[in-house]
């Protein structure tokens, strides 16, 4: 009678191969999200939850199971949003206006306007802020469980209670509008999809700076 294996224990081989194949599908989603499909953000912050959230005991992310997430620093486009601004701030990120009267947030990539520093994992996961709007604000955890749970990266929500999400996400009285000729105004959405490309550029950067993803 053959033995029946009931647990499996990787190898770091193993693991190293995950990671790469994590890498893969954050460059592949990149790539199709510059090219036009902004729902590929989704897809986006599904790679980055498998590269580095820990659940408990439940599971370990990629770069836990190495080893190595709290031990590297991370790429950092944050920017130090300021208490006692009371408008809604959105500082990773620029506004394209075209001539046909659409408009839409780009992310900056590699050329943000201040200088790009380094995080410890903590305050570049939990602590630093991407979007502050009043008392709303929004970290990259938690607008990574946003787009992975309530948006279509593992799951679709019919009911969105996060009210810092929605706050950055819809229509708000605080979200900016673009003119074009005798038009009315519109809303200049998007801002949570270019938020995670620029979270994904932030951490593929990290991974090459520390030598566990090509520089290609």
């Amino acid at each position: 009678m053959p033995l029946l294996i009931m647990e499996f224990q990787r190898t770091r081989d193993d693991i190293l191969a995950a990671l790469k194949a994590q890498c893969q599908a954050l460059d592949s989603s990149a790539q199709a999200y510059d090219a036009g499909r902004k729902w590929e953000a989704s897809r986006l912050a599904t790679a980055i939850h498998v590269l580095v959230h820990d659940k408990g005991n439940s599971y370990r992310s990629s770069l836990s199971s190495l080893g190595c997430r709290g031990r590297i620093r991370y790429v950092s486009t944050a920017f130090q949003y300021s208490t006692q601004n009371v408008l809604r701030e959105t500082h990773r990120l620029k506004v394209a206006l075209y001539a046909n009267g659409t408009s839409e947030y780009l992310p900056y990539l590699d050329n943000p306007p201040h200088p790009i520093r380094e995080s410890q994992f903590s305050d570049w996961w939990e602590i630093e802020r991407i979007f502050r709007d009043g008392t709303f604000s929004l970290t990259r955890k938690k607008l990574t469980f946003a787009l992975r749970n309530l948006e279509g990266g593992s799951h679709y929500a019919e009911l969105i209670r996060d009210p810092n999400y929605v706050r950055f996400s819809r229509t708000q009285v605080t979200t900016p509008v673009a003119w074009h000729g005798t038009r009315d105004a519109v809303p200049i959405l998007g801002a949570e999809l270019a938020s995670m490309r620029q979270i994904a550029w932030e951490l593929r950067e990290t991974l090459i700076m520390a030598k566990l993803a090509p520089d290609d």
